[in-house]
């Protein structure tokens, strides 16, 4: 029995001993599986894959500053436009929005408003830069209105505007064509590179500041359409509308906008 149990005790301490040991180690394990992790993190994305069709490859690296597309529709913008632009019906305005003219809290023109109204209902995402409010209850009180800021100036002024959606490093539009005279608006249109959705933009005293903004919504065998507010304008025909200021004595310029499809958005 003493030898048995001598056995025994030899053996219990064998394993305390070990287990003593394991303890120990654990550690030291810890550390290289930690090691591990950081290796993986740090080389991961030179791991080599087997691709049965043409070998292996290297796996590329996933850059930060990945970049999303939207995709610009143009025909819910100019939908938009028919719903809410009616020379027979002056005045109309979308309940989250307001009007900026006469009609509304008369701020002096709703037109550059209703363009934004346009590109957003056509999918272009407000941001820090180009916004509008919508659920601000201030816009409802007359004195509040004008000292509490709720909307951009490039989301309600056209000059301003125009320079946001125009600038090339704003991912927004491809180019930017101008029209001083029927015979340059003309040969614009015998191109065929302006689409509904495209932004049209007017210099009335060709100073090369914008004094109003509008919205091409549809091209007639060739002939430019476009549509607005402050007047409201469904499908009003550029070229009269160019003719008509000229014979009136302004020297009105037309910019027009040629939108991107799709949009980056970073």
């Amino acid at each position: 029995n003493n030898c048995c149990n001598g056995q025994a005790i030899f053996t219990a301490l064998i394993q305390f001993s070990v287990i003593i040991r394991m303890r120990k180690m654990n550690h030291q394990v810890k550390a290289i599986i930690l090691l591990l992790v950081v290796a993986i993190t740090v080389f991961g994305t030179l791991e080599v894959y087997a691709d049965p069709a043409s070998g292996s490859f290297d796996v590329p690296q996933i850059r930060e500053d990945f970049t999303n597309f939207i995709v610009y529709d143009r025909e819910k913008a100019v939908q938009y436009a028919k719903k809410w632009s009616d020379e027979q019906n002056q005045g109309k305005f979308h309940p989250e929005f307001e009007r900026m003219d006469s009609f509304g809290t008369n701020r002096g023109g709703d037109c550059a408003n209703f363009v934004s109204q346009l590109l957003h209902a056509g999918g272009l995402k407000m941001n820090d830069e180009w916004y509008y409010e919508k659920g601000k209850f201030i816009r409802h009180i007359p004195i509040l209105n004008r000292l509490i800021k709720y909307f951009s100036p490039k989301w309600a002024v056209a000059d301003e505007q125009y320079r946001y959606f125009s600038d090339k490093n704003n991912s927004y539009s491809e180019k930017t064509f101008e029209a001083a005279s029927v015979d340059d608006l003309r040969e614009l249109e015998k191109k065929g590179e302006i689409k509904p959705g495209d932004l049209l933009y007017w210099d009335f005293e060709g100073d090369g500041k914008m004094n109003h903004a509008t919205m091409i919504t549809n091209v007639d065998n060739g002939n430019l359409q476009y549509s607005g507010h402050t007047t409201d304008r469904y499908n009003a025909d550029v070229k009269k509308e160019l003719e008509s200021l000229l014979n009136d004595g302004f020297e009105t310029k037309l910019h027009i906008v040629k939108m991107k499809d799709p949009i980056e958005v970073k």
